[in-house]
């Protein structure tokens, strides 16, 4: 479970799935597809953008861990956006 910047909302991975859940209702929504077993997002920390519009998480792709970027925005959620290879990122 991970704070967004505004603090009015944390992301999670719950049932196969990144989801958001507003602090003060409740109300959670998910921001990408469920996937089962080893396609699901990896129980790990999902970290928000310093705006808050986006979010990266980890899941096996190809037998990769991979980073995955997914939009918090109502028209961006649903679909896991931009995967990176682990190997890349701040690699040196």
């Amino acid at each position: 479970m991970t704070w967004s910047p505004s603090g009015k909302t944390i992301t999670q991975v719950m049932d196969g799935s990144v989801c958001e859940s507003d602090v003060v209702s409740g109300e959670t929504r998910r921001l990408t597809v469920a996937r089962a077993g080893a396609d699901a997002p990896l129980d790990q920390a999902c970290v928000y953008s310093p705006a808050g519009d986006e979010i990266a998480f980890t899941r096996m792709v190809e037998g990769h861990q991979q980073i995955i970027v997914v939009s918090t925005l109502p028209e961006g959620g649903g679909s896991d956006l931009v995967p990176h290879d682990l190997g890349i990122i701040g690699g040196a």
